[in-house]
């Protein structure tokens, strides 16, 4: 099982796509698409900004599934401040056993957790732990262990859908090349001009 999901604490879903499309500079946006059962590719360079995101609602959460492994800080930061909320990004690849979890709250990192292969301690473990995480150790950050983190802020990793249709927002630029000329564009709209 690959897990490569963002969730924001917002039913604000308008204005979530607003910013995700202005965030990624992706050109199309498709409400009322069919739910997909994974994404359809998962981009290998593990620096690759997502070219697709699809949003759906769970609970009082938006889920953004994403195709990529790129830590998205940026996109963590805009949201949860500009929404005035909690983002959680959470991703799991069976194949190469590697886990990686990250808060951010009212635009403020709360937790980044990463472990790459099955070790003791993870390669990562920053931030404050949560008020549910027991002692001040931590071994074998897995899919376990992001599914009891995520349980704990009441998302069902198993069930992450609620509605059968979702918007996806998606790349229609070329490759690298057209990615960097909105970058600018996208400091912008993370830290505005004032």
């Amino acid at each position: 099982m690959n897990l490569l999901s963002c969730y924001v604490k917002s039913q604000q879903r308008e204005h979530l796509v607003d910013l995700v499309q202005r965030y990624s500079g992706c050109g199309s946006v498709i409400h009322n698409a069919a739910v997909p059962a994974a994404p359809e590719t998962v981009l290998a360079a593990v620096n690759s900004p997502p070219s697709s995101y699809t949003i759906n609602r769970y609970a009082e959460w938006t889920v953004i599934e994403v195709n990529s492994f790129m830590h998205l800080h940026d996109l963590g930061k805009l949201l949860s401040k500009q929404l005035q909320t909690i983002f959680l990004q959470a991703f799991y690849c069976v194949v190469v056993e590697y886990a990686y979890l990250l808060l951010y709250e009212n635009g403020t990192l709360i937790r980044e957790i990463e472990a790459k292969g099955c070790k003791e301690i993870p390669d990562r473990n920053f931030g404050q732990c949560l008020p549910f995480e027991q002692g001040e150790g931590m071994a074998f950050f897995d899919l376990d262990m992001i599914a009891d983190y995520c349980q704990q802020l009441g998302i069902d990793i198993s069930n992450q859908f609620a509605e059968r249709t979702c918007t996806v927002v998606q790349d229609t630029l070329p490759a690298a090349t057209s990615r960097l000329d909105h970058e600018k564009d996208m400091l912008h709209l993370i830290y505005p001009v004032r």
